[in-house]
């Protein structure tokens, strides 16, 4: 998984990437990534809130699938014990949004303005179990920018995260 996202985000910087899009149910991708992660896990609490009354968008199902793998495995990487996250939905001025929110370490305001950035990896101290190369959220954020939306993060040292999407809902 990881070398095919190492592959994509090459392809989708050199512009050879092309985006299969269909209009696709974004409440039908929250819930098939949330039972797999359901499914393989036993303490993970992740709780669902889908508010949006209109969910579909045009985009890239596989692709938009990994960008709510991505933010869910983020935040189940990134939570010290028991993991707890919430995804939700909702409209708001023809904009659908989905937020992820964790109560997991939290960045501070210097790692925020970077997590982003290809192959940036937070500085966990002394634990050495969170894996990976540093591309998920530039993936992620490429994936997001494609498909005309855009993504921000909230987070507190401590506290958590929330990782917010807002994409054109016309």
């Amino acid at each position: 998984g990881q070398v095919e996202r190492v592959l994509q985000l090459a392809s989708l910087e050199n512009e050879s990437l092309q985006l299969n899009k269909s209009i696709v149910s974004v409440h039908t991708i929250i819930n098939e990534v949330v039972n797999h992660f359901l499914a393989i896990t036993n303490d993970d609490e992740i709780t669902i809130d889908l508010q949006a009354s209109s969910d579909e968008l045009l985009a890239d199902e596989h692709h938009l699938t990994n960008v709510i793998y991505n933010l869910i495995d983020n935040a189940i990487k990134y939570s010290p014990d028991k993991v707890k996250i919430n995804l939700g939905t909702a409209n708001l001025n023809n904009e659908l949004i989905i937020s992820v929110e964790d109560k997991g370490l939290g960045l501070s305001r210097e790692q925020s303005k970077h997590i982003f950035d290809k192959f940036y990896r937070v500085n966990t101290g002394n634990r050495h179990d969170v894996k990976g190369f540093g591309i998920g959220l530039s993936y992620v954020k490429l994936i997001v920018n494609e498909l005309g939306g855009a993504i921000n993060v909230e987070s507190v040292i401590g506290k958590g995260s929330k990782f917010i999407l807002n994409f054109k809902n016309d």
